[in-house]
């Protein structure tokens, strides 16, 4: 092989090697966006679930408080229950 043939050969390879690096320096770049896109949804979804939740706590909040009211609404009927039948077990 003459000198030229393996400048030839050295040159093709350095070639190779360069788009290689081209190749890989792109996919890393379409990663590194793919990446950035995803953290920035990821963000959003942690957002989303804080909006969630606030709104769950607020009707956690109303449910308690229904129940109280329903409470108290089924004593006020079992003592207005006990009246009537004290008026109607006197007559």
């Amino acid at each position: 092989m003459t000198d030229e043939e393996r400048f030839q050969k050295l040159t093709d390879r350095h070639e190779a090697l360069a788009q290689s690096v081209e190749l890989l320096l792109h996919s890393i770049e379409a990663q590194r966006r793919s990446i950035e896109e995803q953290r920035r949804g990821i963000e959003e979804q942690g957002r989303n679930i804080d909006r969630i939740l606030h709104i769950v706590e607020g009707q956690t909040t109303h449910i308690e408080a229904l129940f109280t009211v329903s409470e108290r609404l089924l004593h006020t009927a079992e003592n207005h229950e006990r009246r009537i039948d004290r008026i109607e077990g006197r007559q």
